[in-house]
């Protein structure tokens, strides 16, 4: 995956998360390339419009089936599902460039955190801020 923008510009991160059967505890950890963060638009300092955006790529999965919470971090993003419905799940976040330069994205990390035997990964990448 070659990911391509510019200093300062804001883009919308979609995971999908398929899984055959009804699984419990799962997470996702989705490492971040450098030169980018995670924008989380509940804070004050935000753009409405970015937390508008945002609400319109993205349908809210139901409390119970989906993923219900995240943690943001300067590397990375996680989210948690204590029930996950057999099916396919989406979440979406909102990421910005920060500084130029060429970076490798790593995989994406799925797992069902108790049962050890229940995970996958995607492919890593690379990622392009130009000035």
């Amino acid at each position: 995956v070659l990911v391509c923008l510019t200093a300062g510009a804001r883009a919308v991160v979609t995971l999908t998360v398929k899984t055959d059967q009804d699984r419990t505890f799962v997470a996702v950890n989705d490492p971040l390339p450098g030169g980018f963060e995670v924008v989380d638009p509940t804070f004050q300092t935000e753009s409405e419009e970015d937390a508008r955006h945002l609400q319109e790529s993205t349908a809210r999965a139901p409390y119970w089936g989906g993923f219900q919470r995240s943690e943001n971090y300067d590397d990375r993003i996680q989210i948690f599902a204590d029930f996950l419905s057999a099916g396919e799940h989406t979440y979406s976040y909102l990421i910005q460039a920060t500084t130029p330069g060429q970076f490798r994205s790593p995989a994406t990390f799925v797992e069902a955190m108790y049962e050890p035997e229940v995970f996958g990964r995607t492919a890593s990448g690379s990622a392009e801020i130009k000035r």
